[in-house]
C-alpha cells in the first residue's frame, strides 16, 4: 500500500510539473507578439506613443532598422543598450512581420566597419573606468532605417529620451518620397530662418524642406509651398497679402506670429506695433490687439544692474499652465508650461463662417489682467491688477486672456467682397482679380499675438516654446505623427499659485493642529489609563 502511495504521489508531482512546463512554454510562445508591462511614469516614458503604434501597423511593406552599436560599451552605457533593446522589441510587436530589427557591432568585422563609415556613422570616443582608471573605448552608436531602395541614417544615439522620436521620425522620412516644403515669408523685416529663427529652422530640417519665401521677387513663391510661417508685424502690400490668401483658400496651411507690441532691445517702455498683416489676420476671425498681457503666473527674467545680473518673476512674461493649455489640440496638449515674453491677447470675432471651429491652444490664468501697449516693462514696479474684475483677478477667478487660437475648416477668403489695391507709378488702384477663391477648402491655421518667443535668445531659458512651434508646423503638415513623442522630452510642473486666504488657513492650521492633536492624545491617554485602574481596583475588591 505504501509503494502505492508513492507512486501516486510521484505521478501527481510528475503531472504538475508536465503542467507548469507546458504552461510556461505556451506563454513563452505568446510573449513574442503579446507582452504586458506597467509604466508607472507620469509621461509613459517606457511606452511609444499612441502615433508610433499607428504608423507600425499601417507600415506598406517591410521597413528594416540597423543598429551599428559595439558590444563591448562602458559599465555606465549597458543601461543605454537594454533600453534600444526594449524599444525595439515593442517596434517589432506592433509591426509585426513588416518591420525588422538588427544589431550590429563593427568593430568585430572589418566588412561591417567599412559599411558603417560609409553610411556616415563613425566611432565615437567614451569614458571608460576598468581596474581603478579612467579610459577611453571608441564605441559605434548609430543606426540605419532602410525602406525599398531609401534610406535615413541616425550616426549618433546617446539620448535615450529622444530614441523613439529618432527611430520613428526616420520611419516617417523613409516612407515619404519627398519632403514637405515649409516657407518663411521674407522681404518685409520678418524674423527669417538667417537671422532670429535658426534654432527652429534647424529644428524643421530633421523633416522638412525649409526655404525662404519671397513674393516680392517672386509672386509665385509659394508654389510647392505647404506650411507658411509668417513671424513678425511688418507692412505687406495688398498683392502678397492677396497671394497668401489664395494659398490658404487653395488648402495651404499657415502659422501668423503677430507681436501687437513693439519691444525695442534695452528699452523698458513699449510701442504699439503696425502693419497691414493685423488687419489682414482679423477677417479670419482671430484679431491680435495692440496691449500687453500682465500675469501672476509667469517666469522669471534677468536684467542688467550695473555690473549685476539679477533674476525675479516678471508678470510681463505670463506662463500658461494648465487648465490654460488646451488637452485636446496636440500642440501643446502634453506640455505641462509655455511662457509667451511681452505677449498680446487675441479676441475671436462674435461670429466665425459656418463650418469654421476655433480651438484656444494658450490663454494666461485668472490671475491676469490687460495693459495698454505704451506701459512701463521696468520689472521693480507694484503690479497692481486693473479692469473691471480686479477682487476676482487678485483672488484668480479672471477669465484670462487667449494667447494661441488655431482655425480649422473652409476659411473666408480675406478679400472677399474687397478689391485689391495695386500699386501703379506710386498710384494706388482698385482692381477685381479674375479666378479669385472666396472659401478656401478645408484647412487650418494658427495665430499667436508673439513672434519674439520663438527666437534664438529664449530657446535655452524656455525650451517648451521651441517645442510649441515645431508642434504648430508638424500639426499643420503632418497631422499628430511626431508631436506626443517630442513633446515628452520637456517637462515644466509649475507650482500652483496659491490665494492669500489659503495661506492663513494653512498657517493656522500648522501652527495648532499639531499641538491641538497632542494634547487630544493626552486626554484620551489619560482617560484610558483611569478607566483601567478603576477596573482594576474593582477587581482587587
Amino acid at each position: 500500500m505504501r509503494t502505492t502511495r508513492s507512486q501516486e504521489m510521484r505521478a501527481r508531482a510528475a503531472t504538475r510539473i508536465v503542467i507548469v512546463a507546458a504552461i510556461l512554454v505556451v506563454v513563452s510562445l505568446l510573449s513574442v507578439n503579446y507582452f504586458l508591462r506597467a509604466d508607472l511614469t507620469a509621461r509613459k516614458e517606457y511606452t511609444i506613443s499612441d502615433s508610433s503604434r499607428r504608423l507600425l501597423a499601417e507600415l506598406p511593406d517591410v521597413v528594416n532598422i540597423t543598429v551599428y552599436m559595439s558590444e563591448n560599451l562602458p559599465q555606465h552605457m549597458t543601461g543605454f543598450r537594454t533600453r534600444v533593446e526594449d524599444i525595439l522589441d515593442e517596434y517589432r510587436a506592433y509591426g509585426g512581420d513588416r518591420l525588422r530589427a538588427s544589431f550590429i557591432d563593427p568593430g568585430s568585422d572589418p566588412e561591417r566597419e567599412r559599411e558603417a563609415q560609409l553610411l556616415g556613422i563613425a566611432p565615437v570616443q567614451l569614458q571608460a573606468l576598468e581596474r581603478d582608471r579612467a579610459e577611453v573605448v571608441n564605441a559605434y552608436l548609430g543606426m540605419a532605417v532602410r525602406y525599398e531602395d531609401r534610406q535615413e541614417v541616425v550616426p549618433l544615439l546617446l539620448d535615450a529620451e529622444r530614441l523613439e522620436y529618432e527611430l520613428t521620425s526616420s520611419i516617417v522620412k523613409v516612407m515619404t518620397t519627398s519632403l514637405p516644403v515649409v516657407g518663411f515669408l521674407t522681404g518685409h523685416g520678418e524674423r527669417g530662418i538667417d537671422s532670429n529663427y535658426r534654432s527652429v529652422a534647424q529644428g524643421l530640417r530633421q523633416n522638412y524642406d525649409v526655404r525662404e519665401v519671397n513674393l516680392t521677387e517672386d509672386p509665385a513663391a509659394l508654389d510647392g509651398v505647404t506650411t507658411l510661417v509668417v513671424a513678425g508685424s511688418p507692412h505687406i502690400l495688398d498683392t502678397e497679402l492677396y497671394e497668401i490668401d489664395q494659398f490658404i483658400m487653395r488648402g495651404g496651411r499657415a502659422v501668423f506670429l503677430l507681436d501687437g507690441v513693439d519691444v525695442p532691445p534695452g528699452n523698458m517702455t513699449a510701442s504699439p506695433s503696425g502693419g497691414t498683416l493685423f488687419d489682414y489676420v482679423s477677417r479670419y476671425g482671430a484679431t491680435v490687439n495692440a496691449d500687453l498681457v500682465v500675469d501672476r503666473i509667469n517666469t522669471s527674467a534677468a536684467f542688467q544692474s550695473g555690473f549685476m545680473t539679477l533674476s525675479m518673476p516678471y508678470p510681463y512674461w505670463p506662463k500658461a499652465v494648465a487648465p490654460g493649455l488646451s488637452r485636446e489640440n496636440p500642440v501643446v496638449s502634453d506640455l505641462d508650461a509655455v511662457t509667451f515674453p511681452w505677449t498680446s491677447s487675441i479676441t475671436l470675432a462674435e461670429e466665425l463662417p459656418e463650418g469654421v471651429t476655433a480651438a484656444e491652444l494658450a490663454r494666461s490664468s485668472g490671475y491676469s489682467w490687460i495693459v495698454p501697449p505704451d506701459s512701463n516693462l521696468n520689472p521693480r514696479q507694484r503690479f497692481v491688477p486693473s479692469g473691471p474684475d480686479v477682487q476676482a483677478i487678485g483672488e484668480g477667478r479672471g477669465e484670462g486672456h487667449l494667447l494661441a487660437v488655431a482655425l480649422t475648416g473652409e476659411l473666408t477668403s480675406a478679400f472677399a467682397g474687397k478689391p485689391l489695391i495695386l500699386e501703379e507709378g506710386g498710384t494706388p488702384q482698385l482692381t477685381e482679380p479674375e479666378g479669385k477663391l472666396s472659401r478656401s477648402v478645408p484647412t487650418q491655421i494658427i495665430v499667436i499675438g508673439n513672434a519674439r518667443m520663438f527666437e534664438d535668445a529664449f530657446m535655452q531659458q524656455l525650451p517648451s516654446n521651441f517645442i510649441v512651434f515645431l508642434n504648430a508646423v508638424d500639426w499643420l503638415t503632418l497631422g499628430d505623427v511626431l508631436i506626443g513623442i517630442r513633446s515628452r522630452a520637456v517637462v515644466d510642473r509649475p507650482i500652483a499659485e496659491v490665494t492669500d486666504a489659503r495661506k492663513a488657513t494653512v498657517k493656522s492650521l500648522a501652527t495648532f493642529a499639531v499641538p491641538a492633536g497632542l494634547i487630544a492624545f493626552g486626554l484620551v491617554r489619560a482617560a484610558t489609563k483611569k478607566k483601567r485602574r478603576a477596573r482594576a481596583l474593582r477587581l482587587a475588591r
